[in-house]
């Protein structure tokens, strides 16, 4: 299916239950990860997609990570697990 025909997961807004809010949109965005045919990118691409979907409040918050060197970037699923 087309990216295009896909309605894009709402922001992530990090007010009330934040851990049930978390979950509900990490299923959302792996859902539309698989439904757009995103699923074979790389992870960088992933972790790209996922905080532009994020908004504002995710990409501080992974802004604020630690990453241990050389490659200062996380794979998709090591960084969702950090949140």
């Amino acid at each position: 299916m087309a990216a295009s025909a896909l309605t894009v997961p709402s922001k992530l807004s990090l007010t009330g239950d934040t851990e049930h809010t978390w979950k509900t949109f990490k299923r959302k965005f792996d859902l539309y990860v698989l439904a757009a045919g995103f699923k074979k990118r790389s992870d960088e691409e992933k972790v790209a997609l996922l905080l532009t979907m994020g908004g504002d409040e995710l990409l501080d918050i992974y802004n604020s990570f630690e990453f241990p060197k050389p490659s200062g970037t996380q794979t998709q699923p090591k960084c969702c697990r950090m949140y």
